[in-house]
């Protein structure tokens, strides 16, 4: 089971996978992974399949998305295969790798509504009036500024039973 969704997963985004990374100019930051990528080499890691298909699933019944965190787009990726007509605003403090996988992917998800902001997440989520039905934090990755993200995401939420999807659990645990 898992080797065909493995295979299943992969088909539908491989082609949007290399050409995010020609959008960035055959460019990523070394030692820093992504949904997609281990950081090591820009190449398709396999082994955070569980972790994309838990994005991928979750994503599917959901109309607007804010992501704290977009790098080089993979997560946003992900999403919009399950979903592309969702809308999603992603938010990072550096638009390098950012902003082409964001013009990308606009230009290969007509359907989606996609919105970069750049800048530091707290600005930006204490300016935004938007309504959101699911977040995910990928940022900072740091215990204080991932506190002060869900607060400011909390007012930003569509209803009370605000929805959250944390990439890394291991500093959520304090919080």
């Amino acid at each position: 089971m898992k080797r065909k969704n493995y295979f299943n997963f992969y088909n539908k985004i491989k082609k949007h996978f290399k050409g995010i990374y020609k959008a960035c100019g055959n460019k990523f930051f070394y030692s820093c992974g992504s949904y997609l990528i281990n950081g090591k080499s820009y190449k398709y890691d396999k082994e955070m399949l569980n972790k994309q298909l838990l994005l991928y699933n979750i994503v599917e019944k959901h109309k607007t998305v804010l992501e704290i965190g977009v790098y080089m787009g993979h997560s946003i990726l992900i999403m919009l295969s399950s979903n592309p007509r969702l809308s999603i605003y992603g938010i990072d403090i550096d638009k390098k790798f950012a902003l082409p996988s964001i013009n990308y992917l606009k230009k290969n998800f007509p359907k989606s509504n996609l919105k970069f902001l750049e800048g530091d997440s707290i600005k930006i989520l204490n300016k935004l009036k938007k309504k959101f039905d699911l977040f995910h934090i990928d940022g900072d990755h740091k215990t204080a500024k991932i506190y002060n993200e869900i607060v400011a995401c909390a007012k930003l939420a569509k209803n009370k039973n605000m929805k959250i999807l944390f990439d890394d659990a291991d500093m959520m645990k304090s919080i």
